[in-house]
């Protein structure tokens, strides 16, 4: 039995799908033995053009004289018409056929693809007067009157199935004819050509885009049936009735004398379904969990109806947003308006609503909480949130209380015991863990449930208050220490609305924190073993070193140089042996070579009753049985290069103190030198230094390491929370955060301070511009020159080399072309030498004794012979690092004895920079400048120190327009008072670019 295919036009269906297709027998039958969709899978043509288009429904149509209701689906209008002019179509699959509508709409659509191929329609404007208003439509007619000079209209008519119409009561056969033509038209054009590109319309596209013609010319492209513009005033009445008059006269041509039958069907079809004005009042939204149990996980995904509240008619009234939107233009510009004002909280699926057929989108919780929090906004703006009845919220608004409970553990030993904590987080009554809180604030979710109810918490609040509790468990870890609850300790901020985080501390740790973040108000008494006397100061250095090492924690005594670190440590070490009286561990001194006597010394003036050994020379005891010669040793002393060497072999001892004098020997964290000190086992370490810091923050993380290791963390982590900000961004809040940290293990004076010392003379400093001589300034130039050649062609490590060795060159050419040339210059071939040479004849004359310091051993030979020349009967000594420790000390001691009252005393500035006491010194020439004032002022103090009683002059010579006087410049400004950060020694150099280089080095005027 054969099964037929059929179709009908439903004009008042849906916009897109006004087609509907079911199944009859041979006699026009209601066909019952297939259902449509299977029909539709097992057909090829069928199911490749609607098997995604169709929507199932039931349809009463006229069938054998009466109504009955056919079963079926509704298909768009574009995917007919691409079924009927498939060729595909005439092929039969039985045991389906196609019926007589299939056959008859085939015909019409060949037609009506004809027309559209060879551009036979053209734009049309036509308009409904109803409900006191003018409704204006746009539609694309084909050209009626090849259609009906044709006879296809009049061949149509008479052909006409009985089923290919299903019009109801409103409309006759002709009518449903004309409109199945003039409908589905109108439809091919608005989906099948691109309507912009027509040439015909570029006369149209021109209009201000806010004039009604410019909506007739927008809304030919869209798919609704809208009208594009609604006129109820008499100005816009009479704009469009011209508009309207014009077009009419433009597409004459295309009309017959039959064509207003068809418009007039076509108007009065739009007519009946216009229904009276709708005033909106605001939009809603409809918000429905998918997952009721889980509504706010974040997977769960929520429909969000939209509908349109406001009145018809003097009545109120809901309708869909598709419903709204459809109605005009102008009802599509309304609702855009209102959601553009509030865009930020909108999702943005709604926007695009307009092109789809639903009533509803889905949306992410994250969108339903904007939405949720923006309620009383979104009101504002005429845009009301609903959510679902049986969805119990409560809102708390309370602030937020974070508490941090840290108790002590099984011990305090020091800073590596381990501690206990709690967490205690609530927002009002609502308790929180830290587990919840993390992850509210990490999802953004600020619901959470209790009992039956989900309660909406201020996410502002927690977000706010998360910053501190994020950071203080970054600090905390894993398993945190005492150390981790020092830090905190150290930077934690007063509590307020801005910082809701409190930490509380158990008495004991109370009691231990006080001890390390109070400086000790009360002295210990100086030992009996200690035969000098301590200024207030120094006792309070003492009693200071004492107390950190009761709490097992290390410590940097930085006193400006000059104070007393020295004698303040053999205070503290007499102090710490007469604790123990017996069966004491050695405690270990490293300094550097230079230092070694001068310690043994003080030693002998402070402390004669200690028995000290130097670890020094080819006859020192051998470092892998060290143990059996320390039995009756107090003190072991000993120089960074001897330890370094042996520290493998020297490891395995356990030292009752060790002492870094000159601690900042081990600035850089990765040598090998500081490797060692690090693996050096003691019961209390302590540094000694005047400049805890000259260059770098990673400086000072490396001598805290040896302090107390791991309390700054690793040097990744301290490069990244304070090295980076401080260094490169300057921030404050980090300087001040890290100076905090490191107060309690960081003693710092200053002889500048009154209230330390009151009888330091002044130091009176002056920078001595000298002039190149004509030798040097061509040197000088030359050098110039081949930089700015080389290093536009140099790169990465190779740029950085060569900036660095000829920033040092330069330099060089500063103080004598003799440091770059073997040829046999003129001792006084240096405008510096000359200047040097005028500052010593004033203090010859005054017989008054002079410290001078290079940091290039040949500059040291020159100075000593150039003295020599000019001065036969002076005495000028020459201490540099070649020097063993007992020549060092035998040149020490003949500058400080000598009587000749011309007296010299040149030292290279990293031998004799640091650790000597030379107050027989009232002059100071620093006769080639270093990167960094700090070592420059270390080097003064040789002489500017206690003891020293009469004012110390310092002289900075530099030549004038040249590099030297540059880097003054730059160092003076990028000097910090706090920490003196001043870059990578050198190496902030090597980051200029070209031109900066240049500037940097070039020679300026009036240079010889």
């Amino acid at each position: 039995m054969t099964t037929h295919i059929q179709m009908t036009f439903v004009p008042n269906a849906n916009q897109d799908q006004r087609f509907f297709m079911f199944l009859t027998d041979e006699e026009d039958n209601i066909a019952t033995n297939f259902r449509l969709l299977n029909v539709i899978e097992y057909h090829p043509l069928l199911n490749e053009s609607l098997n995604n288009y169709t929507q199932e429904a039931d349809l009463s149509i006229q069938l054998n004289q009466r109504n009955q209701t056919v079963h079926g689906c509704y298909v768009p209008m574009d995917s007919v018409f691409n079924l009927m002019i498939d060729p595909r179509i005439n092929q039969q699959v039985p045991p389906f056929r196609l019926g007589s509508t299939l056959l008859f709409l085939k015909e019409i659509s060949a037609a009506l693809h004809i027309l559209a191929e060879n551009g036979q329609f053209f734009p049309f404007m036509y308009h409904v007067d109803k409900y006191e208003e003018t409704y204006y439509f746009s539609h694309w007619l084909p050209n009626m009157k090849l259609i009906i000079e044709s006879k296809l209209l009049e061949k149509w008519k008479q052909e006409l199935p009985n089923l290919v119409l299903t019009l109801g009561t409103e409309w006759n056969t002709d009518q449903g004819l004309n409109l199945l033509i003039t409908l589905w038209m109108d439809h091919l054009v608005r989906s099948q050509i691109h309507v912009s590109n027509l040439p015909f319309l570029d006369n149209w596209s021109q209009f201000d885009h806010e004039t009604p013609l410019a909506h007739w010319y927008e809304n030919l492209s869209h798919f609704n049936d809208r009208p594009f513009f609604i006129a109820n005033h008499e100005s816009d009445v009479r704009k469009l009735e011209q508009y309207e008059h014009d077009i009419h006269d433009w597409t004459e041509d295309l009309l017959h004398a039959q064509s207003p039958d068809m418009i007039h069907d076509l108007i009065s079809f739009r007519s009946y379904y216009i229904e009276p004005k709708y005033t909106p009042e605001k939009i809603e939204l409809h918000l429905d969990p998918m997952n009721p149990d889980q509504p706010f996980h974040s997977e769960t995904r929520w429909s969000c109806q939209i509908m349109i509240s406001g009145y018809q008619q003097n009545e109120r009234k809901k309708i869909s947003i598709i419903d709204f939107i459809n109605k005009s233009h102008q009802a599509l510009e309304w609702f855009g308006s209102k959601l553009y004002r509030v865009s930020d909280l909108i999702p943005y699926s709604l926007f695009n609503i307009h092109q789809t057929t639903s009533s509803s989108i889905v949306v992410s919780p994250d969108e339903v909480i904007q939405l949720y929090q923006g309620t009383s906004f979104l009101l504002s703006h005429d845009i009301a949130i609903h959510l679902p009845e049986w969805l119990n919220i409560t809102e708390s608004n309370s602030d937020i209380d974070v508490q941090l409970e840290l108790e002590a553990g099984d011990s305090l030993f020091g800073l590596s015991s381990l501690i206990n904590y709690n967490w205690r987080i609530s927002v009002g009554n609502i308790n929180l863990t830290a587990a919840e809180f993390k992850q509210l604030v990490k999802q953004k979710q600020p619901f959470i449930k209790r009992g039956n109810e989900w309660i909406h918490l201020p996410l502002d609040k927690l977000i706010n208050a998360y910053d501190s509790f994020d950071e203080t468990s970054s600090v905390l870890g894993q398993q945190p220490k005492l150390a981790d609850a020092l830090r905190l300790q150290t930077i934690a901020k007063r509590k307020s609305k801005k910082n809701p985080m409190s930490i509380n501390t158990t008495q004991s740790l109370d009691e231990y924190f006080a001890g390390l973040l109070k400086k000790p108000n009360k002295n210990i008494p100086i030992p009996k073993g200690f035969t000098g006397k301590l200024r207030p100061y120094q006792k309070r250095g003492y009693t200071w070193l004492s107390n950190l090492r009761d709490k097992q924690v290390g410590g940097c005594l930085a006193d400006d140089m000059g104070l007393g670190k020295t004698i303040q440590a053999i205070s503290y070490i007499t102090h710490t042996l007469e604790l123990k009286q017996k069966d004491h561990n050695t405690t270990l001194i490293i300094c550097p070579t230079s230092l070694l006597a001068n310690w043994k010394r003080e030693f002998q003036n402070f402390a004669p009753d200690l028995t000290i050994y130097v670890h020094h020379g080819p006859n020192r005891y051998p470092a892998k049985s060290i143990d059996r010669y320390l039995k009756d040793v107090d003190v072991l002393i000993t120089s960074y290069t001897i330890f370094t060497r042996e520290s493998e072999e020297l490891e395995h001892y356990t030292w009752a103190s060790v002492i870094l004098d000159e601690g900042q020997a081990i600035k850089n964290p990765n040598t090998k030198k500081s490797r060692a000190m690090r693996r050096i086992k003691a019961d209390h370490r302590i540094i000694l230094t005047g400049t805890p810091m000259e260059n770098r923050l990673e400086e000072l993380w490396s001598i805290m390491e040896f302090l107390n290791p791991g309390y700054l963390g690793p040097l990744q982590k301290f490069r990244e929370a304070f090295v980076r900000p401080i260094e490169k961004r300057q921030d404050k809040q980090k300087s001040k955060m890290l100076t905090k940290m490191i107060q309690p293990f960081l003693l710092r004076r200053e002889k500048t301070d009154q209230s330390i010392i009151q009888d330091l003379p002044d130091k009176i400093e002056t920078k001595e511009t000298c002039l190149l001589n004509k030798t040097q300034a061509s040197l000088y130039q030359s050098i110039v020159d081949e930089l700015a050649h080389r290093v536009i062609t140099t790169e990465g490590i190779e740029r950085k080399g060569l900036i660095l060795s000829t920033l040092t060159k330069l330099k060089q050419v500063c103080d004598h072309p003799l440091l770059l040339s073997n040829e046999d210059l003129n001792l006084d071939e240096s405008g510096k030498i000359k200047r040097f040479l005028d500052i010593l004849e004033p203090i010859f004359e005054h017989r008054e004794k002079t410290l001078v310091f290079t940091q290039y051993v040949r500059m040291g030979h020159i100075l000593e012979n150039c003295i020599k020349k000019h001065y036969s009967d002076a005495t000028v000594l020459f201490l540099h690092g070649s020097l063993t420790a007992e020549k060092r000390q035998a040149l020490i001691e003949s500058f400080r004895s000598d009587q000749s009252g011309k007296t010299v005393f040149i030292l290279s500035l990293k031998a004799g920079g640091v650790g000597l006491n030379l107050t027989e010194a009232t002059h100071v020439i620093h006769f080639d400048r270093w990167w960094n004032p700090a070592v420059e002022e270390q080097a003064t103090d040789r002489a500017y120190r206690i003891g020293q009683h009469k004012n110390v002059h310092v002289y900075k010579l530099m030549c004038e327009g040249t590099l030297e006087q540059r880097i003054d410049e730059l160092i003076e400004k990028k000097k910090n008072l706090t920490n003196q950060i001043i870059g990578n020694g050198e190496g902030w150099l090597t980051e200029l670019d070209d031109k900066e280089i240049y500037e940097l080095v070039r020679l300026r005027e009036r240079v010889f």
